[in-house]
């Protein structure tokens, strides 16, 4: 399994993730509603809470 998943938010980014772990962070932002977050599968976006200005 490659560990190409990210999750970016304003504050910056965790990059290299598995799946899991990337959905498990991503839910975790998404659930505490604080900041905005996006969950990427290599530089296609899956989800997103909002828009979030990064690069990957």
């Amino acid at each position: 399994m490659k560990n190409n998943w990210s999750v970016c938010t304003e504050h910056g980014s965790a990059k290299n993730l598995s799946k899991e772990a990337a959905e498990e962070k991503f839910n975790s932002i998404k659930t505490k509603g604080l900041v905005e977050a996006v969950l990427y599968e290599g530089e296609k976006v899956i989800q997103e809470t909002g828009y979030v200005e990064t690069l990957l």
